[in-house]
């Protein structure tokens, strides 16, 4: 399989909103730019290939999709972030030098660029969870626990390993949804529950005032709340 980076795949590998970005220009820079390290391309290759997710929210350039790619690259194969940082930006690093720039100086635009959301994102990608990592252990040992529940000599050396199996390898337990519900007065209620009580006094007081009469005031229609609806 060759080394070097194809329009085509790399294409495929990107968002759709974004693929018609990639030009063959762009390809043939970046595989100029690895000519030199074959294991470095190939290596670089693959992460391109293999990260593009990050930029599903369309918020990165594909320009800087790679550098971050080429600068993760560089920091898994052992390097420090100032030395990743310096083969991702030849160029810009060369410039700090010739400007006189001291390594804390250089330090903060390392740390700077190290720190950027895409960067980060790209980080993210690479760690593998320790438990898909170790998969082939895991299984060896549960064989292990197998065979000795099966054939060992001590019989509680089979009890145990009887036990480690049950343990390990259990079918998840239904999970009850408790709802513990409490209905408690707020503020509304208490208002609401004043304001009724306001209007029976109103109401029983013209009652007896001789202004109303029970069937009127069983009749009327009250606005108590003023609210506003809305669609």
């Amino acid at each position: 399989m060759s080394k070097q980076v194809s329009l085509e795949v790399f294409r495929r590998a990107l968002p759709k909103h974004i693929r018609e970005n990639l030009n063959q220009g762009t390809v043939d820079k970046i595989n100029n730019m690895l000519a030199g390290d074959e294991i470095t391309a190939e290596h670089f290759r693959d992460d391109l290939y293999g990260y593009t997710s990050v930029m599903k929210g369309g918020r990165f350039t594909i320009q800087q999709y790679i550098n971050a790619v080429r600068y993760v690259s560089f920091k898994m194969q052992d390097c420090s972030n100032e030395q990743a940082y310096s083969k991702t930006f030849p160029e810009r690093y060369q410039e700090l030098l010739d400007q006189g720039c001291d390594s804390r100086k250089i330090g903060g635009y390392v740390s700077q660029w190290n720190s950027r959301l895409l960067v980060q994102k790209i980080f993210e990608q690479t760690m593998t969870p320790v438990h898909i990592y170790n998969a082939d252990i895991y299984q060896k040992a549960i064989n292990l626990q197998a065979s000795l529940m099966v054939s060992a000599n001590s019989e509680l050396v089979r009890t145990q390993a009887a036990n480690s199996l049950l343990t390990h390898l259990k079918p998840p337990e239904t999970s009850k949804l408790e709802l513990d519900v409490n209905i408690k007065e707020g503020n509304v209620i208490t208002e609401l529950k004043n304001t009724i009580a306001e209007l029976s006094a109103v109401q029983k007081k013209q009652i007896e005032m001789g202004v109303t009469t029970v069937k009127q005031v069983a009749h009327s229609k009250l606005k108590i709340i003023d609210a506003e609806v809305v669609e």
